[in-house]
């Protein structure tokens, strides 16, 4: 084995496990654009972060749906309460691959709390439960 092949396989080695950890700013910038689709009221945008199962749990009114289920629950959701507002409160990592992430929604005279559980899969943030209590 020649040196430069040497030195490629030990670099390779020290690089791989690297790829294979969530980035910290992929996470962050996932949940911008969470915050974002909860600003804008799009249950499209924000089923793109839906795991294949969601638990979303509205006021007591609870459910596990599938990811295109899990959209028309919100959908309805947005359309009852049409956004004004939304802001992420408390960014917390409950594991290394687990978070829960709380927020406020804001409607026309409505204002919500939101409990976002979700875990990191392969650098992508993947929600796995709701939370939506009127506050």
């Amino acid at each position: 084995m020649t040196n430069l092949s040497t030195f490629i396989i030990v670099l390779s080695l020290l690089i791989l496990p690297l790829w294979s950890q969530p980035s910290a700013v992929t996470v962050h910038n996932d949940l911008e654009e969470l915050a974002y689709s909860f600003k804008n009221g799009s249950s499209k945008e924000l089923s793109h972060y839906f795991g294949s199962r969601v638990e979303i749990n509205i006021s007591g009114n609870s459910g596990i749906y599938s990811r295109n289920q899990a959209e028309q629950v919100m959908r309805d959701f947005f359309r009852k309460y049409p956004p004004q507002d939304f802001n992420l409160l408390n960014r917390s990592a409950g594991s290394q691959d687990i978070t829960a992430n709380m927020g406020h929604y804001f409607s026309l005279d409505q204002r919500f709390k939101i409990l976002i559980k979700a875990r990191s899969e392969k650098d992508a943030f993947t929600i796995f439960a709701l939370d939506i209590i009127k506050d």
